[in-house]
């Protein structure tokens, strides 16, 4: 297993089968409390030593986001710390 990729795993399997990875995995809307690092085109960094994460918003993530992209009801973001990994395999 290793990191999943927003870009290169997640954005390539799409909308619908990430809606249904996130049902699947319980991931549900929560806002600054349940995120899951992944890298973004290969890099686990974006700058500052800003780790990437995603959590899920419903589609709206909050006011104090950093959002670099969103996928459904999943935003990408970066913010320092630790928390939970999605793998891929």
């Amino acid at each position: 297993a290793r990191v999943a990729d927003w870009t290169y795993d997640l954005k390539a399997q799409g909308k619908e089968s990430v809606e249904l990875m996130i049902n699947d995995l319980g991931i549900i809307p929560t806002f600054n409390e349940k995120y899951y690092f992944v890298s973004n085109e290969g890099s686990k960094y974006y700058e500052g030593g800003r780790v990437y994460f995603f959590e899920n918003h419903g589609g709206s993530p909050p006011s104090n986001w950093l959002v670099h992209d969103q996928l459904g009801d999943i935003t990408l973001g970066s913010w320092f710390g630790t928390g939970q990994v999605l793998c891929a395999v």
